[in-house]
């Protein structure tokens, strides 16, 4: 958690020297949120985040330099500088990423189950009887903190 922080930390510097572009959407305050996921998922386990995914990437293998290297933009980045800070992914580990439309990465989450149980084709797929044999875990968390 520490070094998710310092990492939150940085990109909050990063943003206010306007060497990030666009939206950065900090995580800093909710690294316990990453932790306690880490703790029952595996990299087997696909997982896709909200726009707030700097440090599920850190914990889904991913390291400091390359998060950062994609908030700025550059080619070294997790995404090779196109994702910036909502749109990361590593296929490698399951980790899909975030989307920066608030409440989509629910309907991304249901198709991607069918994609990855080979179903991408069918046409039933967004139908409830199938999603009512859908096995996943949907967390939700507070991004409000108390202000001094």
């Amino acid at each position: 958690m520490y070094r998710m922080r310092r990492m939150e930390i940085a990109a909050d510097n990063l943003y206010k020297g306007q060497q990030i572009r666009g939206f950065c959407h900090l995580y800093d305050g909710q690294e316990a949120v990453a932790v306690g996921m880490d703790a029952i998922l595996t990299f087997d386990d696909p997982l896709i985040t909200a726009y707030r995914n700097h440090c599920q990437m850190l914990s889904r293998g991913s390291n400091v330099k390359e998060i950062l290297a994609e908030l700025t933009g550059r080619y070294a980045g997790v995404s090779k500088g196109k994702g910036g800070s909502m749109h990361m992914y590593n296929r490698k580990n399951n980790y899909y990423g975030g989307n920066g439309i608030v409440g989509a990465q629910v309907r991304w989450h249901c198709r991607s189950y069918c994609i990855l149980r080979g179903q991408e084709r069918d046409s039933s797929c967004g139908n409830s009887p199938l999603l009512w044999t859908f096995t996943g875990t949907f967390g939700c968390w507070s991004c409000f903190r108390s202000q001094v």
